[in-house]
C-alpha cells in the first residue's frame, strides 16, 4: 500500500495520480490512499482509454482520473477524501482488472451539462428563470447551449419539473416535458436571470425547473467492463454527468454503504441512474445505501437483445439496435445464447457461441455451433452466459425521479427489507426486443419485508407500485417470466395500485400489509399460469 502523498509532485492531481497508478503497478502494490482533503481533477493531464459504456453517450477515447486497467488484488482506499472534477472525466474506470476495490471518499463536480432554476414570472408567451446553480450556459441566436470548462457544447433538449420554492421534494405534478415550442427563445435579462419566450410548458411561479442538454451521458462515475469481483464501498456521490455506477460484462460486483444524494446548493445529484448493470454474471450485491435526488432510477439491471440481421450456413451477423448499446462486444467463444421472438421474446432456440468477430461497433458475427439451418432472422438474441443473481437489501430510494428499480436479471433476485418513495413504480420488469433492447426475462424472483410508501405519486413514470409489464404479442401457455413472489411487504398510502402482473409463469403474492391504501383497486393480474394472490 503507497500513499498518494508521496507521489503529490506536481499541482495536477490527475498526473499525480497516473504516476502513482503506474508505479503501483510496476512494483506490484496492493492499494493508494489518501488523505482526507479535497482534491480537485481536470481532464488535461489525465490518463485516456477507449470507452463503450452501455446506456451512456460514451464511445471512442476519453479522460480518465483513476484508469485501473490490467490490475489485480488492489485498492483505492480515499480516506474520507472529496475527489472533485472538473469537466467532462471519468472518475474511476477499471477494465480488465479483478478484485479491485473502490472505498471510503466522496465524488463531486463542479459543473456538469444540468441548469437548476426556479420561475420568477410567468407571462402571456413567457416564463423568467433564475439560475440556482452555476453550471455554465451560453444563448447563441436564441436557443440554450449547456457548456462546461472540457469545451462540451449541448442544445438544451427538455424541462424536468422538478418541485417548487426551493423544496428538494417532487409533487404530484412533476414531469418530464421532452418536447418544448417550436418557437423557444432564450434571451439572458440578467446575471442569473433568463426569459424563456414560447416555452410550450404551463408552469407556475416558484416552480422548480431542471433545463437538460441534449446529450449529456458523457462521463460516469464508477465504470467497471469486463473485469471481476469490483467492490464500491462507502462512496458518496453528490454529482456526475450520468450514472453512479455502471458496470458491464462484469463478474460479481458489490456495492455497500453507498449514498448517492444532492450536494449543498443543488436539488438533483446524479444525472441518470444510481447504479445499472449490463450483462454481468456471478452476483450483483446492492446493501446498506440509500439513493436520493437522481434522475433516473436506482438500479437497473439487464442484457441486450441484438438482432439477426443476415445469416449464412455458418454463422449469424447480429447489430446491436439502441445507439446507447453498440460497442459493449457481448459475445465470446463458448458463450450460450438463445434467439427470440422480437414481439413475444418467448425463447425459439438455443445455441453455442464457437467464435464472435467484432466488425464494428454495432455489426458482429457469431459463428454457431451445430449451424444456422433453424435460425430465423429478423428475431433477436440474447447471451444467456453472461447473466447474474441479484441482492438488494436494507437500501433506501426516495425523492428522485422516474423509478425505484427496473429489474431483468436472469438468475435469482432477491429483493428485502429496503424503503420505496418513488415518483412513478417502485419495481418495474420491462423488456423490449423494439426499441431499448434491454433483455431478462426473470427466473426466480422474491419481493419481501419491504417498505412502499406513497410511491407512483406523480401522474407518470408507470401506473402501479410494482408493475410486470406484458409483451406485445402473448401465446397461451407461455411465459416470459417464470416464478414471482411477493410476500410480506408493507404498503402504505399509496394511491396508485399496488401489483400489476402479467405474462408470468407462476405468481404468489401474499401476507402483505396494506394501510391506508387511497386507490380501491389494489391488483391486476393477466396472463399468468399458477397464481396465488391473498391480496
Amino acid at each position: 500500500m503507497v500513499f498518494y502523498k508521496d507521489f503529490q509532485t506536481t499541482g495536477n492531481h490527475a498526473f499525480n495520480v497516473f504516476n502513482a497508478l503506474s508505479y503501483c503497478k510496476e512494483k506490484g502494490e496492493d492499494g493508494i490512499v489518501f488523505e482526507k482533503v479535497v482534491y480537485d481533477f481536470y481532464p488535461e493531464m489525465a490518463s485516456e482509454d477507449v470507452m463503450h459504456v452501455s446506456n451512456h453517450d460514451i464511445y471512442g477515447i476519453y479522460r480518465i482520473a483513476f484508469l485501473l486497467k490490467g490490475m489485480k488484488d488492489f485498492t483505492v482506499d480515499g480516506g474520507g477524501a472529496t475527489f472533485m472534477f472538473h469537466g467532462c472525466i471519468t472518475p474511476f474506470y477499471i477494465t480488465k482488472s479483478e478484485n479491485i476495490t473502490v472505498k471510503n471518499l466522496t465524488i463531486d463536480y463542479s459543473g456538469i451539462l444540468l441548469l437548476e432554476t426556479i420561475v420568477r414570472e410567468v407571462g402571456e408567451d413567457y416564463i423568467d428563470l433564475e439560475t440556482e446553480s452555476e453550471d455554465g450556459y451560453e444563448i447563441d441566436r436564441g436557443m440554450l447551449y449547456h457548456t462546461d470548462i472540457s469545451g462540451t457544447r449541448q442544445p438544451f433538449r427538455a424541462f424536468f419539473v422538478r418541485g417548487a420554492n426551493d423544496s428538494m421534494d417532487y409533487l404530484e405534478t412533476s414531469r418530464d416535458h421532452w418536447s418544448p415550442s417550436e418557437n423557444i427563445y432564450f434571451e439572458k435579462t440578467g446575471e442569473k436571470t433568463i426569459r424563456v419566450k414560447n416555452p410550450g410548458i404551463d408552469v407556475p411561479v416558484g416552480t422548480n425547473l431542471t433545463l437538460r442538454a441534449a446529450y449529456m451521458r458523457q462521463a460516469c462515475n464508477i465504470v467497471a467492463s469486463h473485469a471481476k469481483d469490483v467492490f464500491v464501498k462507502d462512496v458518496t456521490m453528490l454529482r456526475g454527468y450520468a450514472m453512479g455506477v455502471l458496470a458491464q460484462m462484469t463478474e460479481n460486483v458489490t456495492i455497500e454503504g453507498m449514498v448517492v444524494k444532492a450536494g449543498r446548493g443543488h436539488l438533483n445529484s446524479l444525472d441518470a441512474d444510481a447504479t445499472h448493470f449490463v450483462h454481468c454474471k456471478g452476483l450483483v450485491k446492492v446493501t446498506d445505501s440509500s439513493f436520493s435526488e437522481q434522475l433516473d432510477d436506482a438500479l437497473n439491471i439487464h442484457g441486450i437483445f441484438t438482432k439477426i440481421i443476415a445469416k449464412t450456413d455458418d454463422y449469424i451477423t447480429v447489430r446491436y439496435m439502441h445507439e446507447e448499446a453498440k460497442g459493449i462486444d457481448i459475445y465470446q467463444a463458448g458463450d450460450a445464447f438463445q434467439t427470440l421472438d422480437p414481439k413475444s421474446l418467448i425463447p425459439n432456440g438455443e445455441y453455442t457461441v464457437v467464435k464472435a468477430e467484432e466488425v464494428n461497433m454495432e455489426i458482429t458475427k457469431i459463428y454457431v455451433k451445430g449451424g444456422t439451418a433453424s435460425i430465423r432472422v429478423g428475431d433477436v438474441c440474447e447471451d444467456l452466459t453472461w447473466s447474474s443473481d441479484l441482492e438488494f437489501a436494507r437500501n433506501r430510494v426516495e425523492n428522485n425521479r422516474a423509478r425505484g428499480m427496473l429489474v431483468a436479471a436472469k438468475g435469482k433476485v432477491r429483493i428485502h427489507d429496503n424503503y420505496f418513495h418513488t415518483t412513478g413504480v417502485a419495481i418495474l420488469f420491462e423488456s423490449d426486443g423494439q426499441y431499448w433492447f434491454e433483455s431478462g426475462g426473470t427466473s426466480d424472483v422474491v419481493i419481501e419485508k419491504n417498505t412502499f410508501e406513497n410511491c407512483k405519486f406523480t401522474h407518470t413514470w408507470g401506473e402501479n407500485v410494482i408493475e410486470v409489464l406484458p409483451r406485445e404479442v402473448y401465446n397461451e401457455g407461455e411465459f416470459y417470466h417464470q416464478s414471482i413472489t411477493i410476500r410480506e411487504n408493507t404498503f402504505k398510502g399509496n394511491t396508485a395500485p399496488l401489483v400489476y402482473a402479467d405474462n408470468i409463469r407462476s405468481l404468489v403474492i401474499e401476507k402483505n400489509i396494506i394501510e391506508d391504501q387511497k386507490c380501491e383497486k389494489t391488483h391486476e393480474i393477466k396472463n399468468c399460469g399458477s397464481i396465488n394472490c391473498d391480496m
